[in-house]
């Protein structure tokens, strides 16, 4: 994974959390992903981006996102936009299946709505 072994031992003992840069190296590393299943929206989000080793700036950036609009999404500070929640399904990995879909509510309101 390119750490130490120190390194290693802190996460293991919740001594340390990863840097997120990290994640994509663990999930491999362990053929899984070792977080609970997202429930709302904001885990959706953060499991998104540490699934692809961003940071929220990083995310923002590539997904053109406002990075405190993606920070208080994936704290459940604001429900999204239309346009945010778009931008956020490329971060998901594309439209998400229906029994997991978590952006499509929202969406569906929101386009109802105009």
């Amino acid at each position: 994974m390119g750490v130490q072994d120190f390194t290693l031992i802190k996460w293991e003992q919740d001594a340390a959390e990863p840097y997120v840069t990290y994640y994509p190296a663990i999930i491999e590393f362990l053929g899984y992903e070792p977080w609970p299943e997202p429930k709302t929206l904001g885990e959706r989000i953060r499991a998104a981006r540490h699934r692809n080793g961003l940071t929220f700036r990083e995310a923002a950036s590539h997904y053109d996102i406002d990075d405190g609009t993606l920070l208080k999404c994936e704290h459940g500070r604001v429900h999204p936009t239309a346009e945010t929640l778009e931008k956020l399904e490329a971060l998901f990995g594309g439209p998400p299946r229906t029994s997991r879909n978590f952006t499509r509510p929202f969406l569906d309101r929101r386009r109802n709505k105009k």
